[in-house]
């Protein structure tokens, strides 16, 4: 299939590949909430296992995490997904030859997506990690102007006298012929409902079947590959798995497909395992760069709800993945510090109280039992935390 040319500025406004990247992670956790009452969408991404890959060439990741962090850059899925506001911004001032509504939608990019660094933090191995938020304000504004681009996007590729190059592929031609009648009356196919994102359009029933065989087959072709590697570096192929079961669902109808990421009452987490590697050589610079201790941040928040904490904490206190709460807590229950124990005491209350809402209401993987030696006890937490990065998988 040939990409539209406004479909390929798209792409270069919104993600940069940056391949020959050394940085990279053990895996990545990216939560999704919408704060009605602000009209602002939040992500906190969770970048778990921050490291250099220093086999594959010169650049170094402690010269790129400082640009990432002064830019107010984001990644989604490893380094590949590298969104650079820097050119995103550069683009909203130079888009003179784009398309109106694009150039609109880099315009509300430049304005209104905003990062924080929330902090960094070790998992139970060790592995150093930050949490990043991103803001999108006048949300419901700035997914207008995406549809609107979209929208363009679908009309320059299905007009009568597009170039070869423009039009769409024979994959989904009867699919963006449907939805040029849609595009044509400013039609909204990404919409906000609740804290998920929905995707609506009028597929063709047999180029959607298609579809969905040849993307399952490719990934099962990519996990049999990697399955055979020895490369130590390979990606984790549990990652295919998670993709295939993410929170996500799918609404099929002869006359369209509904596709909703995450769940509209309540914030989801999309969790991915991407690598087994890790190595212990970026971890100064992740603090140099991100000095905020988020775990101690957040349990003060936890254990302390009158106290007020700083921004970021504040928004993420009651919508954090539980594993965040969880580490957290058991980082102060194995302080090497003199025990504070009416703080210890309240982190392993807390703890349990998690661990039994978790129980009740999401058995999988099982919370540890609070009887029996408080030994026995953290080693169970440290087990359900590694479970978690690999959810839904349970070993």
């Amino acid at each position: 299939m040939k990409i539209p040319r406004a479909a390929r500025r798209c792409l270069l406004l919104c993600v940069l590949l940056a391949l020959g990247s050394c940085v990279e992670l053990a895996g990545q956790r990216i939560t999704l909430f919408y704060d009605a009452d602000k009209d602002r969408l939040l992500f906190l991404i969770n970048y778990d296992g921050i490291h250099d890959n220093i086999g594959r060439n010169a650049r170094v990741g402690a010269e790129q995490i400082p640009a990432f962090i002064r830019d107010g850059d984001f990644m989604l899925l490893d380094w590949p997904g590298h969104v650079q506001m820097q050119s995103v911004k550069q683009f909203a001032g130079s888009a003179a030859d784009a398309p109106g509504a694009l150039a609109a939608l880099a315009a509300a990019a430049a304005k209104n997506v905003r990062s924080t660094a929330v902090g960094h933090y070790r998992d139970p191995d060790g592995r150093i990690g930050a949490a990043q938020l991103v803001a999108i304000s006048e949300a419901k504004e700035f997914v207008r102007r995406a549809n609107a681009a979209l929208n363009a996007a679908i009309l320059a590729a299905t007009r009568p006298d597009a170039p070869p190059d423009e039009a769409p592929g024979a994959d989904i031609r009867m699919t963006v012929a449907r939805m040029r009648p849609g595009a044509l009356q400013d039609r909204q196919w990404i919409a906000i409902e609740g804290h998920s994102l929905k995707f609506e359009f009028p597929a063709q029933p047999a180029e959607w079947t298609r579809l969905k065989f040849n993307a399952a087959k490719k990934m099962c072709e990519r996990w049999a590959e990697l399955r055979d590697q020895a490369a130590p570096d390979a990606e984790n192929p549990l990652l295919l798995l998670q993709v295939l079961t993410a929170s996500a669902a799918f609404q099929e109808s002869p006359d369209g497909v509904i596709v909703r990421l995450g769940t509209p009452a309540r914030p989801s987490t999309f969790r991915f395992a991407l690598r087994d590697r890790y190595e212990a050589n970026l971890e100064q610079t992740v603090v140099e760069n991100v000095p905020e201790p988020w775990d101690a941040a957040l349990a003060r928040s936890l254990l302390n709800p009158g106290e007020v904490p700083p921004p970021s904490t504040l928004a993420l206190r009651e919508w954090v993945p539980p594993e965040e709460k969880v580490r957290a807590l058991l980082g102060i229950l194995e302080a090497d510090a003199p025990k504070d124990e009416a703080l210890r005491q309240a982190a392993r209350e807390r703890l349990e109280a998690i661990g039994a809402a978790w129980n009740r209401e999401e058995p999988f993987p099982k919370a540890p039992d609070s009887k029996g030696a408080e030994s026995a006890y953290l080693a169970g937490w440290k087990t359900w935390y590694r479970s978690m990065l690999c959810y839904p998988a349970l070993d």
